[in-house]
C-alpha cells in the first residue's frame, strides 16, 4: 500500500470518528440529564402500595379454559410455534 493511500485512510478514519462523536453529543447529555434527575428525585416520602388482602392481581386470575380459549383462537403458525417451545 502506497504512504499516499495510507495517509488518505488514516485521514478518513479521523473524519469518521470526529462525526461519530458529534452524533453522540446530544445522546450523552441526555443521558446525564436523565441520570441527574434520577438522582434528585425524593424516594423518602414514597410509600410501597399494598394490595388489598385477599384479592389476587389480575394477572394470577389465568383460567385453564382461558389458556385454551387462546389456544383455539390460534392461526396454524403459532400453535406450531407454542409448540415448539413447550416442548423444547
Amino acid at each position: 500500500m502506497s504512504d499516499w493511500k495510507k495517509r488518505n485512510e488514516d485521514w478518513r478514519d479521523e473524519d469518521e470518528l470526529l462525526y461519530a462523536h458529534t452524533q453522540n453529543k446530544p445522546r450523552l447529555e441526555l443521558t446525564e440529564k436523565i441520570e441527574a434527575d434520577f438522582y434528585t428525585q425524593d424516594v423518602a416520602g414514597a410509600k410501597p402500595q399494598d394490595l388489598p388482602e385477599n384479592k389476587t392481581p389480575v394477572s394470577t386470575k389465568i383460567t385453564g379454559k382461558m389458556i385454551l380459549e387462546a389456544i383455539r383462537q390460534m392461526n396454524a403458525e403459532e400453535r406450531c410455534e407454542l409448540t415448539r417451545v413447550l416442548f423444547a
